[in-house]
């Protein structure tokens, strides 16, 4: 169904390409990212979930003991990242549970993402097409749409959007030597690390861009920019350096027996895995429709073989670095937990990223020739075989987006009802005074939280309004009032 909604989507473009409708190519980009965002929607409804879970609790806790400067620079495993907590604290305390705050955010960020690969190919090569191609695979893509869809996921994403940016700003920069680039550039290595601690790597991947991406007459201005860079990079190493002691003690790391950093990492074990993920499901899948995705890849290695003198193996390269090394890092530090913990949607978002990037920039070359395919530009037919990898990836991306809805849909209820459990006797009894509840264990699917067998008390602390909770003595019993309420009411995950 979806392949067939993707090519009636095509069809009738190139209907109104050939009536005349449309007059040149520059509405493709403009479709591509209505589609893309469309796709978008549906993740609106998915709800908090996993870590979201206790960052909610930790910060409620921390809201009510006026430590909550403490909390956001708190380490979250290995992780300082005060920007993402921040805007935890700002949905927590205007929208309470609602989530589409935070997703109408992830939303803007994928398509700054989207843009950002289409600018940053385009600067590249000068190349329409070569840039259309970049952003169309980052729009297509359908390997890291559980990063979308889950919050808690959603970090890499907001790295990716920083580093992205980063490399962008280096090149403005380095072409006009605005102030406003310069602080973009400052602003994007500071607040990298506050998002995932990958961030870290920012000011490496800014002097490799300046001399493997820069043609040479734009380097010396790349180079203008290491002081700011270098100053911006020791800032947002600080809360790092404050929490080195929690961060090499991380608790996760007692999970599987080890007491530090030092004894998980591992930098042989993650080199098979990651062959593997980019031979057998990056490159095979790097566009929804397989044919399209083996297609776009065999297209690119013989054409850069054929016109290899012209193609930017060096700013290749780069991506390729960035790509690879950046996850190559994770799983160093993730492989103890085995393989099923390396093959998260997350883990995707950067070499999906790398492919966007390179597969253009080997492409280049064989655009630039004009080539004709029966007497159909190739201007064209790029711009269609885009639209409809761009179609058929954001169709399928709506139909998870609803499956995730459905999917969490027991944990939106059950923030709604647990309140109101609670609020509702409040009013209803005209209750004035104390409330003596059992702390019954509450079961929720893995799936859906980090440790799926919590207490009444954990959820109550940042479910309930703090002056309902203030109310609730945890007891042995619960008063035979409010039993008896929960039952009428069918509150039965209160009632043990």
């Amino acid at each position: 169904m979806i392949l067939a909604e993707s090519l009636i989507a095509v069809s009738i473009l190139l209907l109104a390409v050939r009536l005349n409708f449309i007059r040149d190519d520059k509405l493709i980009p403009l479709l591509v990212l209505v589609f893309f965002t469309f796709s978008l929607i549906p993740s609106l409804s998915v709800p908090y979930i996993i870590d979201d879970v206790d960052h909610f609790h930790n910060m409620a806790r921390a809201i009510q003991t006026n430590t909550a400067i403490d909390w956001l620079m708190a380490p979250h495993n290995e992780h300082v990242i005060p920007l993402l907590k921040a805007i935890y604290l700002f949905c927590y305390t205007y929208f309470w549970l609602n989530p589409e705050i935070f997703h109408l955010l992830i939303i803007a960020v994928c398509v700054g993402i989207v843009l950002l690969t289409y600018k940053l190919v385009f600067a590249l090569t000068r190349s329409a097409p070569a840039a259309l191609i970049g952003g169309s695979i980052m729009a297509a893509t359908n390997l890291f749409d559980g990063a979308i869809f889950v919050i808690t996921n959603s970090h890499i994403l907001f790295s990716l959007f920083l580093f992205l940016l980063l490399f962008y700003a280096v090149y403005q920069y380095s072409l006009r030597e605005k102030t406003s680039w310069r602080l973009t550039a400052f602003s994007a290595v500071l607040l990298l690390p506050s998002t995932f601690a990958l961030g870290l790597t920012s000011v490496v991947f800014a002097v490799l861009f300046v001399y493997l991406c820069l043609p040479p007459d734009l380097r010396r201005g790349g180079k203008g920019l290491f002081p700011s860079l270098l100053t911006a990079w020791i800032l947002s190493l600080l809360p790092y350096v404050c929490a080195m002691g929690a961060i090499i003690h991380a608790d996760h790391y007692k999970d599987i027996g080890a007491r530090s950093v030092f004894e998980i990492a591992n930098f042989l074990a993650p080199v098979p895995f990651l062959i593997n993920h980019v031979t057998m499901k990056l490159i095979p899948s790097i566009i929804a429709n397989p044919y399209l995705a083996f297609g776009l890849f065999f297209v690119s290695f013989f054409a850069a073989c054929s016109r290899a003198r012209e193609v930017a193996w060096r700013q290749i390269l780069f991506f390729v670095l960035f790509g690879l090394s950046n996850n190559f890092i994770i799983y160093v530090f993730r492989s103890a937990w085995g393989p099923a913990y390396l093959d998260f949607p997350r883990y995707y978002v950067f070499p999906a990223a790398m492919l966007a990037l390179c597969y253009p920039l080997a492409l280049h070359p064989f655009l630039e020739s004009k080539p004709q395919f029966k007497k159909m530009p190739a201007v064209l037919l790029v711009s269609l075989l885009c639209f409809f990898a761009v179609t058929y990836g954001s169709l399928r991306r709506h139909a998870n987006a609803h499956r995730a809805v459905t999917e969490t849909l027991l944990m939106q209820n059950f923030y709604v009802n647990f309140r109101k459990a609670f609020v509702d006797y409040f009013q209803e009894s005209d209750a004035r005074k104390n409330l003596r509840a059992k702390n019954v264990n509450i079961l929720l699917p893995a799936g859906l939280a980090r440790y799926p067998l919590r207490s009444a008390q954990f959820y109550a602390q940042y479910i309930l309004p703090a002056r309902i909770n203030s109310r609730i003595i945890w007891a042995d019993e619960t008063d035979p009032t409010f039993l008896e309420y929960l039952k009428t009411k069918e509150y039965f995950f209160l009632v043990e």
